[in-house]
């Protein structure tokens, strides 16, 4: 917001990306710490847990980026759900797994809408009312990333309605839902909305320190943006600031104790309490010159040094923070896409308070360029100022649509049940019956194709896998039949050979147990179905019918044992007899 000049500052992360900046190390991909998260996942409450992970899978670049680390992770999370029998965190764990993808880089925001509006889709087919609204705000936040904002707030709003309808206390991120929404309003300046959004938040345990942090800030900037200003309002947004200052603190976060002090000495500026401006303003000018080299140098709080100094007539430090100013200014060239503005808005607060110090210090000839400087500036920003306020226009107007909407829908479903009981409007009431199952017609048709487009992408993904797996196990049999000829080569044949040699087992364990996981990839129930129907089979046994379900013949099956062909014939015989067969029926037909 601009305030006498002044660009109130809050560190604003993309909604829908990943959340906390600060803390963004927090959790690395060392498997002592991944161990130490899940137990503290275990040991949390159900709702704690939910936002443990949310949270992680926001700031973990182990997992945003690795998604055999992230897919391992939400394996090892669903035994935990499975184990504290907390269904709620295994849907979340499934939700992070299906929109994964979201992740990579060279996807756009509206692939990553559609992304979560089939999974919002998919859980209402379901009856997952809070999944259906999670995925739908996400939807929504995508949607305002890529500026299609009356999209965006059709599906806040909804995402919204679902919350409310089921108790906002029954989502653990909650917090974070609400925020996301409120600072959209405060972009769109709608600031009644940002109040009761961020003070319904206050409710409800913080999503992440950064969140909590911004939270009151960004109140405290909307109370601050009332007009008209009353002594009320002002106190509210001094007591806000106060208080997001104090979780800085807490949180040792000095990123935001300087930007929150920089707000706070924006508003003693504009109440003219210079000394307290002066105050503020230095400690956030002495944090901003810690982080400097990554965050960016100090220059516009430079310039509001140099103007509290200059009100309480203090024209040598004035004039000291101003060359600094200018100085600081030349190390902040960066591509960020907001620079432009950023320069305009220095050079203007620059040149306004360079040309009020030239005036009093009788240096009139300075005084008059920076004037004119001051001037060009002024239009360049009043210029974007009509641009940006003829968008807004727009945008706002959309997102009335999309309220009233919703506002209709919501009286409509509050006063069904009177017009049933009174027995008037019938043909109102059948209309909206009808334009209603046509609605669910259309929800129903949406959702459907999503869920055949889901499985289609799932049978194709289970293809692959089984065309993989069996590929891994053919190769491991032509090593296992090499292997096996190399030995027949280099000793006598099997029939003349030493009793000793038809004994030994040239399928070694580690062969054995390396074939029967192959195996198990392309014949996932096998040996648990054989199991089940034979509960008496030997170890020796088990190999041999899973090399008949493999149809290799008895001289493949002798070289890979280690035996002759015909202690082949005599155990497939025995195995007949054990199992109830008579005569040559061929154990393939019993794997059947």
């Amino acid at each position: 917001m601009l305030l006498r000049g002044k660009s109130y500052r809050c560190l604003c992360l993309n909604p829908a990306r990943p959340v906390g900046l600060f803390l963004s190390g927090l959790f690395l991909a060392l498997p002592l710490r991944a161990q130490s998260f899940l137990q503290r996942v275990e040991r949390a409450l159900p709702a704690e847990r939910v936002r443990m992970v949310l949270y992680y899978f926001d700031t973990c670049r182990a997992v945003t980026q690795n998604q055999s680390a992230a897919f391992q992770m939400l394996g090892q999370l669903d035994a935990v759900g499975q184990r504290r029998h907390d269904n709620q965190l295994r849907r979340y764990a499934r939700m992070l797994r299906d929109t994964w993808v979201k992740n990579k880089p060279n996807r756009t925001d509206r692939q990553n809408a559609d992304l979560f509006l089939r999974i919002a889709q998919r859980a209402d087919a379901e009856g997952d009312e809070q999944l259906a609204g999670v995925a739908e705000h996400f939807t929504g936040q995508y949607y305002y990333l890529g500026q299609d904002y009356g999209s965006a707030f059709q599906y806040l709003l909804s995402a919204n309605g679902r919350f409310r309808q089921i108790g906002y206390a029954n989502v653990p991120e909650i917090h974070r839902y609400l925020y996301e929404l409120a600072f959209n309003y405060y972009y769109l300046n709608d600031d009644a909305k940002v109040i009761s959004l961020l003070t319904e938040a206050a409710h409800y345990p913080a999503f992440s320190p950064n969140l909590h942090i911004q939270a009151f800030n960004t109140l405290a900037m909307a109370y601050t943006r009332q007009q008209p200003q009353s002594a009320t309002m002002v106190g509210l947004a001094e007591a806000n600031y106060q208080k997001a200052y104090q979780l800085a603190v807490t949180y040792r976060d000095s990123v935001w104790m300087g930007i929150v002090r920089g707000n706070l000495g924006g508003l003693y500026a504009h109440q003219g309490r210079w000394q307290a401006a002066l105050a503020a303003f230095r400690t956030d000018y002495r944090l901003e010159m810690r982080s400097a080299g990554q965050n960016g140098y100090p220059n516009i709080t430079a310039v509001e040094l140099a103007r509290s100094f200059y009100e309480l007539n203090q024209l040598d430090s004035c004039r000291y923070y101003l060359d600094e100013a200018q100085r600081l200014r030349q190390f902040n060239s960066t591509k960020d896409f907001s620079q432009p503005f950023q320069d305009d808005v220095f050079w203007q607060l620059y040149y306004a308070l360079a040309r009020r110090y030239y005036q009093r210090t009788g240096n009139l000839p300075k005084s008059d360029r920076c004037a004119d400087s001051l001037l060009s500036y002024q239009v360049r920003i009043d210029n974007r100022a009509r641009s940006r306020d003829a968008a807004l226009a727009e945008q706002r107007l959309l997102v009335q649509q999309h309220e009233a909407e919703v506002a209709h829908l919501e009286r409509l479903s509050r006063t069904q049940w009177l017009l049933l009981g009174a027995g008037a409007g019938l043909t109102g009431l059948l209309g909206w019956l009808y334009w209603s199952s046509q609605r669910r017609r259309q929800q129903e048709a949406l959702a459907n194709a999503g869920r055949e487009q889901q499985l289609t992408l799932e049978k194709q993904l289970v293809t692959d896998e089984l065309d993989r797996a069996r590929a891994d196990l053919a190769l491991l049999m032509e090593a296992l039949q090499q292997k096996q000829a190399q030995l027949v080569l280099s000793n006598p044949p099997l029939a003349t050979a030493d009793p000793s040699l038809l004994n030994a087992h040239l399928l070694t364990n580690d062969d054995w147990a390396e074939f029967r996981r192959r195996f198990e990839r392309v014949h996932p129930l096998f040996f648990g179905q054989l199991r089940h129907q034979f509960t008496d089979l030997t170890p020796a046994e088990e190999r041999l019918m899973a090399l008949s379900k493999l149809r290799i013949d008895g001289l493949h099956m002798s070289r890979m044992l280690g035996i002759s062909p015909e202690s082949i014939r005599k155990a497939k015989y025995r195995l007949r007899k054990k199992l109830g067969v008579t005569g040559s029926t061929p154990l393939l037909e019993l794997l059947e």
